[in-house]
């Protein structure tokens, strides 16, 4: 019976081990994230933009030439770069995620509520089983006493 209550012991803590250490990838990822840019472009390099996470829409630079270009067309080649900025800071979270271990793939979702409820779960299937086995052991030692 104590062989099962250490196992779960030892199941507990690897858990809690496991949500812990996959938490500190995520603060790290968070903590990158600030420096992560993504850049568009489009109508051939007339309109450049930058998007952070932050702000959003960090910049947008139209040459000079676009003035020339019909409204429709200009509108167009603002959002075709807006999209392009956006698809390049996903691909750069994505891989920032991967490299600092925040997530394992570009599939797996990093939900930071749920590793801490599975942390809270641990820790509580860790403090039942310490209290189980406190009991065993001071039921083992009233045995021994008679």
């Amino acid at each position: 019976m104590l062989d099962d209550l250490y196992r779960q012991i030892e199941d507990a803590e690897a858990t809690m081990r496991g949500a812990q250490e996959r938490l500190g990838h995520i603060k790290q990822a968070q903590e990158e994230m600030a420096g992560v840019v993504g850049r568009g472009e489009a109508l051939d390099g007339l309109v450049s933009i930058e998007a952070t996470t932050a702000d959003g829409l960090r910049a947008l630079e139209l040459s000079p030439r676009v003035m020339r270009l019909p409204s429709t067309d200009l509108a167009e080649g603002i959002l075709e770069a807006i999209r392009a900025a956006n698809d390049d800071l996903r691909a750069q979270m994505q891989e920032l995620f991967k490299r600092t271990g925040a997530i394992a793939d570009e599939h797996e979702a990093v939900d930071v509520e749920q590793l801490q409820a599975r942390l809270r779960g641990a820790s509580q299937r860790f403090t039942s089983s310490a209290r189980s086995a406190a009991e065993e052991i001071a039921y083992g030692q009233q045995l021994r006493r008679r």
